[in-house]
Formats: structure tokens, sequence, C-alpha cells
């Protein structure tokens, strides 16, 4: 088993890398859920203006929008 422990590792299981790519996507989406929180509470911003200075959809913005009232 020693042997065989030195071929295999967490970062080349096929598992692994897909969770973290999910974990980063989830980052980043947060990040944008952030700066679009931001941007809604301390600027008069179209929610199109939003969107685009954000990278994200209106749907997304209106999304974060709701979660504020």
């Amino acid at each position: 088993m020693d042997s065989i422990a030195n071929y295999l590792s967490e970062e080349n299981d096929i598992l692994y890398r897909r969770g973290e790519k999910r974990g980063i996507e989830k980052g980043i989406e947060k990040g944008k859920g952030a700066f679009v929180k931001y941007l809604l509470l301390n600027t008069n911003f179209t929610i199109a203006k939003i969107a685009s200075l954000s990278d994200v959809t209106e749907a997304f913005v209106k999304k974060v929008k709701k979660t504020l009232k």
C-alpha cells in the first residue's frame, strides 16, 4: 500500500477536482453577489448598469435586490 500511495493523491482525483472547481465557482458567485449588494445599497445605478458592471445577469441583480427588503 505504501508503494502505491506515492502515485495516488487527492489533487489527482477527478472527484476532488470537480469539487474544487465547484467551490471556486460558488466563491466567485458569492463575491459577485456581495459586489451587487454593495452597488445596490450605495449607488443609484440602474439594474442594467449594475449587471453590466458586475458581469452578471439582470435577473441575478433582481434576485439580490429581493434579499435586501
